[in-house]
């Protein structure tokens, strides 16, 4: 189960899990990767497109209406799976963060994420999508973070056309995100701050 999906940049939404779960951040309209992330796959060539394996997946360029749909403004080949197909990758080496542009996000597709610990974890397209938001008409990119557990790889399947995805980058170190309570430690400590500095300012006047 996921621990935390993010749906903005400015706001951050907690879902309750287990421990050790993986963090997703999802930031609709924002594309390429994050700083500090090194490119795996662009999938443009040959080379970039063998890091692929599994079943019923294409490298188009462009859109075709019912198949796939290409990344706003991107006219390079992508990765897409199609209906009843999964494309499977495993890193070179473990990292603890990845992250890929994402097309549209459809409700029928299914991220995995693979732990160098023989685990995984899963997300479908319809936990990323919020009020108002409509299957198939929202881009954006993915951030995943292992928050404490290695990544070896990940699987895109889809029961209909089509899971698209571009640009998949990754990192040794974790995005930072901080935790809800994080955020709730550091509104506090402001506040003390603020306290401390008004009780000092008070009696340097009164002395």
């Amino acid at each position: 189960m996921i621990k935390h999906i993010v749906l903005a940049a400015v706001a951050a939404c907690a879902v309750a899990s287990s421990a050790n779960a993986a963090t997703v951040i999802f930031q609709p309209g924002v594309f390429g990767a994050p700083n500090g992330y090194t490119l795996y796959s662009d999938f443009n060539t040959v080379d970039a497109q063998a890091v692929v394996s599994g079943n019923n997946f294409v490298f188009p360029t462009g859109s075709v209406s019912g198949q796939y749909t290409a990344l706003p403004a991107n006219n390079t080949p992508y990765l897409a799976v199609l209906g009843g197909g999964v494309a499977n990758i495993a890193f070179n080496n473990d990292v603890r963060s990845f992250s890929f542009d994402y097309s549209t996000v459809d409700t029928y597709n299914t991220l995995t994420i693979n732990y160098a610990d023989g685990g995984f974890e899963s997300v479908v397209g319809g936990d990323i999508l919020t009020a108002g938001q409509i299957d198939g008409q929202v881009s954006g990119s993915f951030i995943i973070n292992g928050d404490g557990r290695l990544i070896s790889g990940l699987s895109l399947a889809t029961t209909q056309n089509a899971f698209e995805v571009d640009n998949l980058a990754v990192s040794g170190a974790l995005a930072a995100v901080p935790e809800p309570t994080t955020w709730v430690m550091m509104i506090a400590g402001f506040g003390l701050v603020g306290v401390g500095m008004r009780r000092r300012t008070a009696a340097a006047v009164v002395a």
